[in-house]
């Protein structure tokens, strides 16, 4: 976690990379990029790659987005 402000009730699963984010009342699953993300109520699979989101998401393993 770097430059990033983490919870409350935030789960993060081993591996996960967080930077220049924030997260709140979220389940992030394991080996997981997010960067530039401000996201509430949301739960990211394994292996996911999000980047530029805000709001809310509910994304499954292996899968990808990248927003501007």
């Amino acid at each position: 976690v770097e430059r990033s402000t983490i919870g409350p009730n935030v789960t993060l699963e081993n591996g996960t990379r967080v930077v220049d984010s924030h997260l709140a009342h979220t389940v992030v699953g394991k080996d997981s990029k997010l960067s530039r993300v401000h996201l509430k109520h949301s739960m990211l699979g394994d292996r996911v790659l999000v980047e530029g989101l805000r709001g809310s998401a509910t994304v499954g393993d292996d899968s990808e987005i990248v927003v501007g």
